[in-house]
């Protein structure tokens, strides 16, 4: 006798009709399912079970063959929970800057399972937030948290893909340097406390970043030599920064300090650490120098600016600046030649107004 012909389907899954529409069925984990696949045509209920079948050789819920989500599964806030407890890959000063975006994505998306954030809902919310007046920068930061944190999501198997990595960032046009003048410089300096105001000249005779001088290590300055080695910065090069006179006694002095510490017991690796971000001494002093308002943002990263710039304008060859400045192109450093409106206005008053 004729052995009946096999059921529809692929694999381990099987189909069949039932009224208008099929249904699969198969086996896992020792129990046996038939779910609703909500297809009469019998080549796409086929496609279907073949889904199905692949989520479950590759140990997948099989909920997300079928664009559902398993029961019980991970919602966005304790996925949050979760990365910064073991997936956070980002530094110190990264992580303390993006907890407030991250805050806010738990905001919009918290009680979201994670599978059912999907492309739709992400641009709804960036658009909805530009319409707002969020900046282009803070768009795509919002946008570079939501990748790392739904990248984690599908490394552990939350969701077979992140709906973020589709989105593209915006372009965000080029930021221009824009550092302090002298007589801005000096009245700030004479408005801080004297251990901000050492902070800030580090600052201004290196060009480090806020980041490089947090982590800086005492075995990363030689004194003798003369130099500063920076490890692992943005462009994930070292470079090394010799001291001028006023840094070698800024440091000399926190050295001091530092040996008495230690004969006390107190032992910090870090030449500075946390206290290096001097962001908010700087506004206040900017107030009490009466700085215009227009020119009291970002004065910390300003300070950076400040030193590659007057570099530049001191005639330091361009290829040095760039080394010093730990910039990735002479392209970028080129753009510090071109940032002083009194520079470009004395070349019109040298050809024109003499």
């Amino acid at each position: 006798m004729a052995r009946p012909p096999k059921a529809p389907g692929f694999g381990r899954v099987r189909i069949h009709k039932r009224g208008r529409y099929y249904y699969a069925r198969f086996s896992h984990k020792g129990k046996r399912f038939e779910v609703p696949l909500r297809i009469s045509n019998r080549v796409r209920a086929e496609e279907k079970a073949r889904a199905i079948n692949d989520a479950l050789e590759n140990n997948q819920p099989y909920e997300w063959a079928l664009g559902q989500q398993p029961e019980g599964a991970k919602v966005f806030r304790d996925l949050v929970e979760e990365f910064w407890e073991k997936g956070c890959t980002w530094g110190a000063t990264t992580s303390k800057r993006n907890a407030s975006t991250v805050s806010m994505l738990v905001t919009e998306f918290g009680d979201y399972v994670v599978g059912d954030i999907d492309r739709s809902k992400i641009d709804g919310y960036l658009a909805r937030r530009i319409d707002e007046g969020l900046k282009i920068s803070s768009r795509n930061r919002y946008l570079c948290a939501l990748r790392v944190i739904l990248g984690k999501a599908q490394d552990w198997g939350y969701v077979s893909a992140s709906a973020a990595s589709a989105i593209k960032m915006l372009p965000e046009g080029q930021k221009q340097p824009n550092p302090l003048r002298v007589d801005e410089v000096s009245v700030i300096l004479n408005a801080l406390r004297e251990d901000h105001r050492r902070i800030a000249e580090i600052y201004l005779h290196t060009g480090m970043r806020r980041g490089e001088l947090v982590n800086l290590f005492w075995k990363d300055v030689d004194l003798f030599q003369r130099q500063i080695t920076v490890r692992e910065p943005k462009n994930h090069r070292d470079r090394v920064i010799p001291m001028s006179n006023r840094v070698r006694s800024i440091i000399e002095r926190m050295n001091r300090q530092k040996v008495k510490n230690a004969e006390s017991g107190m032992v910090d690796l870090h030449v500075i650490g946390t206290r290096a971000d001097i962001r908010k001494p700087l506004n206040r002093a900017a107030v009490r120098a009466s700085i215009e308002v227009g020119r009291r943002d970002r004065l910390q990263h300003r300070l950076r600016d400040t030193f590659i710039t007057t570099m530049v304008e001191k005639g330091v060859p361009l290829d040095r600046v760039q080394v010093l400045a730990g910039h990735n192109s002479i392209e970028m450093t080129r753009r510090y030649a071109e940032t002083r409106s009194e520079s470009l206005r004395e070349a019109i008053e040298q050809v024109f107004d003499t």
